[in-house]
């Protein structure tokens, strides 16, 4: 837990590791080469705002991190998913309510090594002129690299699998995020459009993943 004042984090720290968590507070801001190894990040919004979130995301792709917040509603949630949170949730929230959020995003990261480790050969998909390598989980797009973050190239991966047809959002929920996802569906149509932008794609020109109202999503080869 990183961002918390010393007493919260004392009493937080004591409910998670009754509840069977080990659990460490750490002063903000640690400096990311001197983050500790960790499974999983609980932030303090608060603390340092969600920059701090976001180098974090960058630097250590894999690690889940929940932010913890007062604020609940969608402008705070959609922030916090785009700074590259797997989570956010309201700090009025119990001690047994945060340990329940935190089992279920530890399932959905070994959900994703798992299927990782499915991915050791490298499997090709081309989309008109966009190429993803599932191995090392590389993405080129007109012969330029595009960085996605993990989430992204998983959501990419699963609609050029299915390119030209619409993939369901419980579909794209339970194969990307996995079967335990229990956060905001709003996360999907964040990931969308950061992968919309990172191909290229802008505002008012049709997009290279077009969004089937109601139903879900659909990779467009003629657009790729």
């Amino acid at each position: 837990m990183v961002g918390e004042t010393e007493v919260v984090a004392g009493a937080i720290q004591s409910a998670l590791q009754a509840l069977g968590h080990e659990c460490h507070a750490l002063p903000f801001p640690v400096p990311l080469p001197l983050m500790p190894e960790v499974d999983l990040l609980v932030h303090c919004a608060e603390f340092g705002a969600l920059a701090y979130v976001s180098a974090i995301s960058i630097e250590r792709p894999s690690l889940p991190i929940i932010v913890l917040a007062h604020h609940d509603g969608e402008a705070a949630v959609l922030e916090s998913l785009r700074s590259g949170a797997l989570l956010h949730v309201r700090r009025s929230c119990s001690p047994t309510e945060l340990a329940a959020q935190i089992d279920a995003c530890l399932r959905v990261a070994s959900e994703a090594h798992h299927r990782a480790d499915l991915h050791g050969v490298d499997d090709t998909i081309a989309v008109g002129n966009l190429v993803l390598h599932a191995g090392p989980r590389h993405v080129i797009r007109g012969g330029g690299h595009v960085d996605l973050r993990p989430k992204e190239f998983d959501l990419l991966l699963r609609l050029a699998k299915r390119a030209g047809s619409v993939v369901h959002r419980h579909h794209l929920i339970r194969d990307v995020w996995g079967e335990s996802w229990v956060g905001s569906t709003k996360t999907l149509d964040v990931h969308v459009n950061a992968v919309r932008r990172k191909l290229g794609d802008h505002p008012g020109r049709p997009s290279c993943i077009t969004a089937v109202r109601g139903v879900g999503y659909r990779l467009e080869p003629h657009r790729c």
